[in-house]
């Protein structure tokens, strides 16, 4: 009988592990009697399951495209994307594609940001210097005059942090770069704010570069407008924060940007500007420098367009009191200020310059063309049009004519000459004397105006082409003459020859 019962478990012992590696994961119990009891398990459920999602996605892969690429596109269509980007596979595709995407950006932002990497600056001397790049030199028309050199006589004088004062160091941050003490080299939230400004008209146009960018681009890099200029921008500037301070960015920020003029610098500017240090400015000086930065040609203290330097100085001021940087007391005393008229008279920055009208138009152009750190810095050799003989007699010429001028009660003259078969301009005298205080670099003869009189030779031609009644020997009448509309134009002289 032992042996018979040993036989039997054996035997079913047997049938047990048959009936496990044949169930799979079916639950397999042995009953009370020695009976086999096979009962189906969430294994079963989830295997039919498997089965019938398998079926279901055959048959909808069957309506599909075959390729993958136009599947991806047929999955767009307005009538299916919700349906299928909604669902499960959707899902899963959905971020199966997200993370390739990922994958793909990290590993092109980590070569681009190890191909621009060696640009760099090794060390901190490199940040505390002026950045003066090569002296661009202007020539008469024989290339043998030297007419100016792009460099004057206060350029860039560096100095440390601590002798910059803190109203022009407030001011430059205020404007420029509010959140520059916060971010790691660029500000997605200015970017964004400086867009909403700009395109809301919102009190003066704001830039989305930040103060470690725009060092970047002057010192590093150039004006160029293209997109691996930019990536190199943004990529220098992280790195730039990641090795520097704050406080050795700002100080090489400040020691490099252009305000204006030939002025580079903090220290230059102070200097040629106002005749005192850097650490001593006011906070109405601070603020005019400051809002010179965005186009220092433009808004130059001494150029043409002081009524908007003023506007956005007194803006920079408002700037400066909304961040908590001066009382309100502070900056209605600061808007009060006529800060033009503390501009040192005894600035000397055209020393040796020759036909400088002519010269200071000429790089302008360059500046438009090339912007103002290759126009200044490249080192360029520019032979212009002037004949400097035919300068000499265009010179003399408004000098004595500068007696008459006075003598009828007005105050200044002005002299271009031409060489009509070329177009190029051989002299050009733009005011009655360059150093002459008050507005003697003023160009009056690019400076828009009325044509007055010089406008009537061109008047009779259009007569004399247009009716045969009117000719070389017409008489015309200066006479008071009422156009309509109260216009009853005079004579300069007030006299009428008849």
């Amino acid at each position: 009988m032992q042996k018979k019962l040993e036989s039997m478990k054996k035997s079913l012992t047997k049938k047990w592990e048959q009936l496990k590696e044949k169930a799979g994961r079916k639950q397999v119990v042995q009953g009370r009697n020695g009976t086999i009891k096979v009962n189906r398990n969430i294994g079963d459920s989830r295997k039919a399951k498997k089965d019938a999602r398998a079926r279901k996605k055959a048959a909808y892969l069957a309506t599909l495209p075959k390729s993958r690429v136009k599947r991806f596109f047929y999955r767009l269509h307005p009538k299916r994307f919700f349906k299928f980007w909604f669902s499960r596979e959707g899902v899963i595709l959905s971020l199966k594609i997200t993370g390739i995407g990922i994958a793909v950006l990290m590993l092109v932002v980590l070569g681009i940001f190890a191909y621009f990497r060696k640009d760099l600056p090794k060390n901190t001397t490199e940040l505390k210097a002026c950045f003066n790049g090569q002296t661009t030199e202007y020539y008469d028309r024989t290339g043998t005059i030297l007419l100016w050199s792009s460099k004057g006589d206060i350029e860039c004088t560096p100095v440390d942090l601590d002798k910059i004062s803190k109203n022009l160091q407030n001011a430059v941050i205020a404007v420029e770069d509010r959140d520059f003490y916060n971010h790691g080299g660029f500000s997605v939230s200015g970017i964004f704010r400086a867009a909403v400004n700009n395109f809301s008209g919102g009190g003066g146009t704001q830039g989305g570069s930040t103060i470690t960018q725009q060092f970047v681009k002057n010192a590093l890099l150039t004006n160029e407008q293209k997109i691996s200029r930019k990536i190199k921008e943004l990529i220098l500037a992280i790195e730039l924060e990641r090795s520097f301070t704050k406080n050795e960015i700002l100080n090489a920020y400040l020691n490099t940007i252009s305000f204006g003029d030939v002025y580079e610098g903090a220290e230059a500017a102070a200097k040629g500007y106002f005749n005192k240090a850097a650490s001593d400015l006011t906070i109405d000086e601070a603020a005019m420098l400051a809002a010179v930065i965005p186009a220092p040609t433009y808004y130059s203290p001494t150029g043409d367009n002081v009524d908007e330097l003023i506007t956005r100085q007194k803006f920079v001021i408002q700037l400066m009191k909304d961040q908590g940087f001066i009382t309100q007391e502070e900056a209605d005393a600061a808007k009060a200020v006529d800060t033009i008229a503390k501009l040192s008279k005894n600035r000397n920055k055209y020393k040796d310059i020759k036909a400088p009208h002519f010269v200071l138009y000429v790089r302008d152009e360059l500046i438009a063309q090339y912007g103002e750190t290759l126009a200044d810095k490249a080192g360029y050799r520019v032979i212009t049009t002037i004949d400097m003989d035919l300068q000499k007699i265009a010179e003399e010429s408004v000098a004595m004519g500068m007696q008459r001028v006075d003598a009828a009660g007005f105050d200044n003259a002005a002299l271009t000459t031409e060489d009509v078969t070329t177009g190029e301009v051989v002299a050009m005298v733009g005011s009655r004397d360059f150093f002459f205080a008050g507005y003697g670099e003023k160009n009056i003869a690019t400076t828009p105006r009325s044509p007055g009189s010089s406008f009537k030779p061109y008047d009779y031609a259009a007569l004399m082409e247009s009716s045969e009644n009117w000719g070389a020997g017409s008489i015309m009448y200066d006479l008071s003459t009422n156009f309509g509309g109260g216009y009853q134009p005079k004579n300069y002289d007030s006299r009428e020859p008849g």
